[in-house]
């Protein structure tokens, strides 16, 4: 996941990422005259740095980038080509506990269809592959949606009666989908 600028300085002050406190953390860092927020290996692990050896040593110190990116149009935005992707990018959007940063999800009640739905716009993994098809594959690389609370409902409008199931799941907002990768 890109960790922004304002994300990076909540992270730094042990903040939790919301707007109101980004911007204040924002305006407190630059009251602290020549200081730069930065990482060296790890966007996870911001640090303050002066910002003459930020700019000095440009290959060694990293800036965040400020905004997220303009569009939030998935397809423009994520390829998914392998598995292992796939994996990391679906346990960051759907959660089946409440996460740390809150603020960037919601809560759902989300069929697997649903989700399947989605995972077929940013992947050609499941091309020819059913939606049953896709929750055994959950299953199998064992998704922490797949951790998340049942409930069954009725499809409305269905003369059957077929039950449809829906997990309790927190769902990342989808201005942040673009950021993951």
């Amino acid at each position: 996941m890109s960790i922004t600028r304002n994300h990076a300085i909540c992270i730094f002050f042990n903040e939790e990422f919301t707007n109101k406190h980004s911007k204040k953390l924002k305006e407190d860092l630059e009251k602290l005259c020549g200081l730069e927020i930065c990482y060296t290996d790890d966007p996870n692990k911001p640090m303050l740095q002066i910002k003459l050896k930020v700019n000095g040593f440009p290959s060694y110190y990293h800036r965040y980038k400020d905004d997220l990116p303009k569009s939030t149009n998935l397809q423009e935005q994520i390829i998914i080509t392998n598995q292992k992707q796939l994996i990391q990018y679906l346990n960051k959007v759907y959660r089946s506990g409440q996460p740390v940063d809150s603020d960037m999800y919601e809560q759902k009640q989300i069929s697997m269809k649903h989700i399947y739905s989605e995972t077929i716009v940013i992947t050609d993994l499941f091309d020819k592959k059913t939606s049953r098809s896709f929750s055994t594959w959950c299953g199998t690389a064992k998704l922490d949606l797949i951790l998340a609370d049942q409930t069954r409902k009725f499809q409305k409008n269905d003369a059957s009666k077929t039950k449809i199931r829906y997990r309790s799941l927190w769902v990342l907002k989808s201005i942040h989908r673009g950021i993951l990768y």
